[in-house]
């Protein structure tokens, strides 16, 4: 049966395998070519991430600190802003309820599968991503819920790629 397998498989070429240089493009030729990279960032506040306020949790934040969201979002951010050409980043959250004017008791309150975060709807570089989430985490005007669904997000997402896509500047 290995021989079967392997004389099946001749013939199929590994994509892993390096081809010549010539036809081989370096990350380098396509930002020499004004490749122009964005971001997206969704932060997810599903209750399964655990209350901002204690110690712990994945959106543990106190002035000075740093979480584990922030630690990512800074790692991505930083690295993906050196290829951004406008550095405007849409910031959103999913999974919380907010509560309303009409509206107090979490239970009734309807789960936001996609919000702002921050007061611009983009923010400017990593550092505004991060001012942006922390703008809701220092706010705690919210119930972390669930479930987690990310299709709204992935919606926006998907809108957006195809618009800047479509852009002719």
């Amino acid at each position: 049966a290995r021989h079967r397998s392997q004389r099946l498989l001749s013939g199929i070429k590994n994509p892993l395998q390096k081809t010549s240089s010539s036809t081989s493009k370096l990350f380098s030729d396509y930002v020499d070519a004004g490749l122009d990279i964005d971001l997206f960032v969704a932060i997810d506040f599903t209750s399964s991430n655990g209350d901002a306020r204690i110690p712990g949790t994945l959106h543990y934040f106190k002035d000075g600190m740093s979480n584990d969201y922030m630690d990512a979002i800074e790692f991505i951010g930083s690295e993906v802003e050196k290829y951004s050409k406008s550095k405007k980043f849409p910031v959103w959250g999913f999974g919380a309820k907010f509560p309303s004017d009409e509206i107090s008791d979490a239970e009734e309150l309807q789960v936001r599968h996609i919000f702002q975060c921050g007061s611009e709807p983009s923010a400017v570089g990593t550092q505004g991503v991060l001012d942006a989430y922390r703008s809701v985490l220092r706010s705690m005007d919210f119930y972390m819920s669930g479930p987690t669904d990310m299709r709204d997000v992935m919606k926006a997402a998907l809108s957006r790629a195809n618009n800047v896509h479509n852009d002719p500047t």
